[in-house]
């Protein structure tokens, strides 16, 4: 039952397009470290819990929290989504997720596909409580 995972896949995807259009504006890029959004510039970082990041982006807190959790199984699964090759890059797109590997090529991803892979890696507990532990975790043993 992957559709159980569809509504956390598209909050990703919303709110992957609403911190697109903040990068191209005054961002220079983004990343994540587990339950926070980080915001680069030339001189600066700014790091964002997810009730900021809605604020800031105009999503609700839950669309973020879920982002987070979509964000984080891609970061450690995409090789189980991709069948384990070598890439280069990844970035979630207009509801897609592209995939760059070394020679040019780009795959693309939809959200059943990513919803999937939650489903075949859901041992992890993908939830945002679940994350929350992991980074205070984390946090204790800095």
């Amino acid at each position: 039952m992957a559709e159980q995972f569809n509504p956390k896949v598209k909050d990703y995807f919303y709110v992957s397009d609403r911190i697109a259009s903040l990068v191209d504006k005054e961002v220079d890029y983004w990343d994540t470290s587990l339950i926070k959004l980080e915001f680069h510039t030339a001189s600066d970082t700014a790091e964002y819990t997810s009730h900021e990041a809605a604020e800031l982006l105009g999503a609700t807190e839950r669309e973020v929290e879920n982002f987070f959790v979509v964000h984080c199984c891609l970061s450690n699964h995409l090789r189980d989504l991709n069948g384990d090759k070598e890439y280069s890059s990844w970035e979630p797109n207009n509801g897609c997720l592209m995939v760059k590997y070394p020679k040019g090529v780009t795959e693309v991803y939809n959200a059943s596909d990513i919803a999937l892979l939650m489903k075949n890696t859901e041992s992890a507990n993908w939830s945002y409580p679940a994350l929350v532990a992991s980074w205070e975790e984390m946090r204790k043993r800095a």
